[in-house]
């Protein structure tokens, strides 16, 4: 029983030293790290690292340096009387000039009167002249003063302070440094990678040249782990083993030899540098043995020399063949306004190594020729002259040219003409409108018409001739026209009605009643047939080409008055009245004695009831003017 006790006490130091023992271990458990490389690559790979923690800044406040200007004493004046006694008693002479207090101070006393307000350096006399002398003298004394400093957040109590500029920061709580981890990464002496991280990094870094061997160094700082005691901080350096270059197949191409020409030695190749896989050099044993390599990583297939053989020297006579000469006619482009602008033809040589060119013109003018090409050209005809170089010996063939004996050749073309592509400014154009026809009389035989005429000039614009209808102008013709026999008409005239259809009332003399003439194209109906005086009614109803202003049929009243009696009138007799006025105009007239066959005798009337009247609402002796108007058909 007396073993529980120490038994339990160890089974509790091995547990405890287990706990410590697992949280010694267990930190580095929470960090892994890999950093591996390939024959291509670097990898680095670091997982569950502590978090990044923010730093603070420290915290505290800030004073400032004040000063100000403290006065121990202010300034004052000093004031002391001097007194200057003759040397003998009664009136004293005047002080010598020269003679004061600070010039011949042996005559002169202070006395340490108050001062009394007078006048300073300057001679004072007293006694009614025969007194002492006096001189006050004023001394000036400066304040005395020192300089207050303090330090404080705000300005000190009192007047006077002024901040210097000068602060200092008092710390009442210490910065946080920030807490981060740190991987560094170097490839062949040069730095990739420098970053800080948190709790993961990865990332890969290809090499340049996987078929090469690097040399690499990886540096990792764990915040928590700064001495790197668990190896959470560590740097791990080495070298990339290099991948093996795959094997690639290629075959040499041995580029030809330069051949002789009639001037110049034939010569070797040179080596070629542009076959990938392949390096080429001459045999130091044969100078005419040009030798392929293969480079790392690939296999030739095929020759893996060539033997070229020796060159050749230059043959002697070249012969040059000639090349056709290339001639661009003139052209013509429509300028502004239609003009047409003409461009220069041209003439394009051939380019032969030692052949030369001269152009001329038909008479003898030399062309200017800049690089192989003659241009501006007018039409006309042209002579090219090749000329060769020494050792050259030009050939026509079928291309036109002549070889003259100095060894030149020549040959004429012809710059063509271009045809005049110049545009004429059409015509303005002009359009109307139809024949428009005004108005006419029922009578009219003719018409006069109208119509707008318009003219539209053309005007340049973009190449092209267009209308300028901000110029058209519009005028008006006129024409005379004779009216077609159906378009013609018959003029229906109008009369005013009845009463006013009466043209003259003739008042009754002393022989004869009164009498009228009534208006043509009106036909009356009366209401009697005897005549005589007394009240008339006659039924007026217009002809074929008249009309009443309204209505065609009016009834009429009128009041025939006898003829006059008295002892003015000394002879009876009856007068006829005036002619008849056509088909439509009648004569009324009566007489005590006549009868009515003999007024239808004396008028030529037809038996109608002719009434010669005077008017009821007018009275005898009034005249009456007919109005009769015209009516004026158109035709539009």
């Amino acid at each position: 029983m007396k073993l529980k006790k120490p038994i339990a006490s160890l089974v509790s130091v091995v547990l405890l030293s287990i706990g410590m023992a697992t949280l010694v271990t267990s930190p580095a458990s929470a960090h892994t790290n890999a950093v591996s490389a390939t024959c291509s690559a670097l990898s680095v790979d670091l997982q569950l690292y502590a978090a990044s923690r923010e730093g603070s800044p420290a915290e505290g406040y800030t004073e400032y340096q004040w000063t100000r200007t403290v006065v121990d004493n202010a300034a004052w004046t000093e004031y002391v009387r001097y007194t200057y006694t003759p040397k003998k008693h009664g009136k004293a002479d005047p002080a010598d000039a020269s003679s004061t207090p600070l010039t011949d101070p042996s005559h002169w006393n202070a006395d340490n009167k108050t001062y009394d307000n007078s006048a300073v350096d300057t001679y004072i006399h007293s006694g009614n002249g025969e007194g002492s002398w006096f001189w006050w003298i004023a001394t000036t004394h400066e304040a005395k003063t020192h300089l207050e400093t303090k330090w404080s957040k705000n300005e000190p109590a009192g007047d006077g302070w002024v901040k210097t500029g000068d602060s200092r920061f008092h710390e009442t709580s210490p910065a946080v440094e920030a807490k981060t981890n740190h991987v560094a990464v170097t490839i062949d002496g040069t730095k990739v990678e420098n970053t800080d991280f948190s709790t993961t990094f990865t990332k890969n870094y290809p090499f340049s040249d996987k078929y090469t061997s690097h040399t690499y160094s990886v540096v990792v700082t764990a915040w928590d782990d700064p001495m790197g005691t668990h190896g959470w901080t560590f740097t791990k350096s080495g070298s990339s083993i290099a991948c093996t270059p795959p094997v690639v197949q290629v075959t040499a191409v041995f580029p030809e030899p330069v051949a002789p020409t009639c001037t110049t030695d034939g010569a070797l190749p040179s080596l070629p540098t542009d076959q990938t896989g392949i390096t080429f050099s001459w045999d130091e044993n044969n100078s005419l043995k040009m030798v392929a390599n293969a480079d790392k990583g690939y296999v030739l297939t095929g020759a893996t020399f060539n033997i070229y053989e020796k060159p050749g020297t230059a043959t002697g006579d070249c012969y040059v063949p000639l090349e056709p000469v290339t001639v661009a006619p003139q052209t013509c482009q429509v300028g502004d306004g239609g003009v047409a602008d003409f461009s220069g033809g041209s003439i394009t040589l051939p380019t032969i190594a030692g052949v030369t060119y001269t152009v001329k013109t038909s008479g003898g003018e030399p062309v200017t020729i800049t690089d192989g090409k003659a241009t501006g050209l007018a039409p006309g005809d042209y002579t090219v002259t090749a000329l060769p170089a020494e050792g050259k010996i030009l050939t026509a063939g079928e291309t036109g040219w002549k070889v003259g004996e100095d060894g030149s050749a020549t040959i004429t073309v012809t710059v063509g003409a271009s045809a005049d592509c110049s545009v004429v400014q059409p015509d303005s154009k002009v359009t109307s409108t139809e024949w428009a026809d005004g108005t006419w009389a029922c009578d009219a035989t003719t018409v006069k018409q109208t119509r707008e005429v318009t003219t539209t000039p053309y005007i340049w614009v973009d190449g092209a001739w267009v209308l300028d209808t901000a110029k058209a102008a519009t005028v008006t013709e006129k024409q005379t026209r004779d009216l077609l026999a159906s378009e013609r008409t018959v003029c229906t005239e109008v009369l005013a009605a009845p009463p006013n259809t009466v043209v003259t009332i003739v008042p009754p003399t002393c022989t004869a009643d009164g009498s009228a003439t009534l208006a043509n194209g009106v036909g009356y109906t009366w209401d009697k047939t005897s005549f005589g005086p007394g009240l008339w009614t006659a039924t007026a109803t217009v002809a074929d080409g008249y009309a009443f202003d309204n209505g065609s049929t009016y009834q009429v009243t009128f009041l025939v008055s006898p003829k006059l009696t008295g002892g003015a009138c000394s002879v009876s007799q009856v007068l006829a009245a005036p002619p008849n006025s056509g088909t439509f105009s009648q004569v009324l007239a009566a007489a005590p004695n006549a009868s009515t066959a003999a007024v239808l005798a004396a008028t030529g009337a037809t038996p109608l009831p002719l009434a010669i009247v005077a008017m009821v609402l007018i009275g005898a002796g009034v005249v009456l003017q007919p109005r009769v108007r015209r009516a004026i058909f158109t035709r539009h």
